[in-house]
């Protein structure tokens, strides 16, 4: 294993900005790469141990323990054993959340939705046709939150376990509605069938996420003109990683940048391998047409109309600032999308 950040400290805005930080690199954990360590537990401090920090509520605190749970971070207790409330106890020894944490196919969990900071998270389970969601609620006021089936690779019909409270709250058909606590968590286990198609709805505004590296599709330097480059870059608040997807006709669809207003097209309408992929006005020669079709896991393949050829990473780049071309598609992480909703 290795850290992600730097240290941890005893406070709500450190806790998620570490979140933020360790959520992205999900594909770079697992049984046989390692461990994306987001530094020890705070749970049970209450700004009395030994780092800095004036403490957390017990809702912060479980949503930090939750959240270190789904993203498969190594779980070491930060706190004095030797006082530990009834509620810390209840936190840190929840077996059915620990297992999630534990579970044998070790993946870490991944961000499905953020809605003005009410964020869905999903870990896929060794068992098939199984999750393990976190509804997260990062705002400062109490809200319904939903988890849709179809954004984690699941058939319409599951049932949902609460894991906090062990209880059985029924079988559900295409989402999950739950009311979460200011700065809290809910944590559900969904049962059901794998899903070998994903959706999406036109007219929504997403981010777009390569699963390689869990990075943004973004506009360089947040340009205006015609021919910037598109590449990924770390999720931010400039808009240049928001785009809104709306279809046109034969299947198909423009994906235009909140920013600019403008399309991704493929570079001088060119059908070669390797060509660049750019922001350009909305045309009619079809180079700024993209199928979106799913692939499974709430992951997208994204086909260009005029050339057929995929949305793709160049060179498989792990970094900020990796370029997208267009290349023929196969089933790589760099050819392969998440596309979070963001309204």
């Amino acid at each position: 294993m290795w850290r992600t950040t730097d240290d941890i400290f005893d406070y709500w805005d450190r806790v998620t900005w570490i979140i933020d930080q360790n959520a992205p690199l999900a594909n770079f954990a697992g049984p046989t790469k390692g461990w994306n360590d987001a530094d020890m537990l705070m749970v049970g401090n209450y700004g009395t141990g030994a780092v800095f920090g004036g403490g957390m509520t017990d809702t912060e605190y479980r949503s930090h323990f939750s959240m270190w749970t789904i993203m498969a971070s190594p779980l070491i207790a930060g706190n004095n054993l030797n006082t530990m409330s009834q509620f810390t106890k209840d936190t840190l020894m929840n077996s059915e959340v620990i297992a999630v944490n534990q579970d044998a196919l070790g993946s870490q969990g991944i961000l499905v939705s953020d809605l003005g900071g009410l964020q869905v998270y999903s870990k896929k389970l060794q068992t098939t046709g199984t999750r393990a969601v976190v509804l997260f609620n990062r705002t400062g006021a109490a809200a319904n939150m939903t988890v849709n089936f179809s954004s984690i690779g699941l058939n319409a019909t599951a049932s949902v376990r609460d894991l906090w409270s062990k209880t059985e709250k029924g079988t559900f058909t295409n989402s999950y509605t739950v009311n979460v606590p200011s700065h809290g968590t809910v944590m559900v286990k969904l049962t059901g069938s794998e899903s070998t198609s994903s959706f999406f709805i036109s007219g929504k505004t997403y981010r777009i996420v390569p699963k390689s590296t869990g990075l943004s599709v973004v506009v360089e330097a947040a340009a205006l003109n015609n021919g910037a480059k598109i590449f990924q870059w770390d999720y931010g608040t400039a808009q240049n990683d928001q785009w809104v997807i709306t279809s046109t006709t034969g299947g198909f669809n423009k994906i235009i940048n909140v920013k600019s207003g403008k399309a991704i097209a493929v570079k001088n309408a060119s059908l070669m391998d390797g060509e660049d992929v750019i922001q350009w006005d909305s045309g009619s020669t079809l180079n700024d047409q993209w199928e979106i079709q799913g692939v499974g896991g709430g992951y997208f393949k994204i086909i260009n109309r005029l050339s057929g050829k995929s949305l793709n990473v160049a060179d498989n780049s792990l970094i900020a600032g990796g370029k997208m071309i267009q290349w023929p598609y196969s089933a790589a992480d760099n050819m392969t999308f998440q596309l979070i909703p963001l309204n």
